[in-house]
């Protein structure tokens, strides 16, 4: 002789969470600059200079100094002189200009060259 299996559902009544607030903090990341950050003018020939000279020079120098794996930590003086010499038609006048082409800077190599 078989029996039937089953599972049956029966209506429940709902007990309040009391003081549960669900009006919870949410964390919300911080947002990256990108090149888009940049003080730049979005024409192809400042945004071509930023991939083709720019960064490239950055690297170069990276790559001469006795520990390049600490660049970061250095690079701030030449960065500014690189910008400087590059882009002379772009002034970086305060400090807060300054810092935002530092941190796309220090951004990882596949943000360098996209729009994302």
């Amino acid at each position: 002789m078989k029996s039937k299996m089953g599972v049956s559902l029966h209506p429940a009544a709902m007990m309040s969470t009391g003081s549960i607030d669900h009006r919870q903090k949410r964390h919300t990341r911080k947002q990256r600059p990108t090149i888009n950050s940049l003080p730049l003018l979005k024409t192809g020939d400042h945004l071509n200079k930023w991939r083709r000279l720019f960064m490239p020079s950055l690297v170069k120098w990276a790559g001469s100094i006795e520990d390049p794996f600490g660049a970061n930590r250095k690079m701030d003086e030449t960065v500014i002189n690189l910008w400087n010499s590059i882009y002379d038609d772009i002034p970086l006048n305060d400090e807060n200009t300054v810092k935002v082409v530092i941190n796309v800077v220090r951004l990882p190599w596949r943000l360098w060259t996209c729009d994302c």
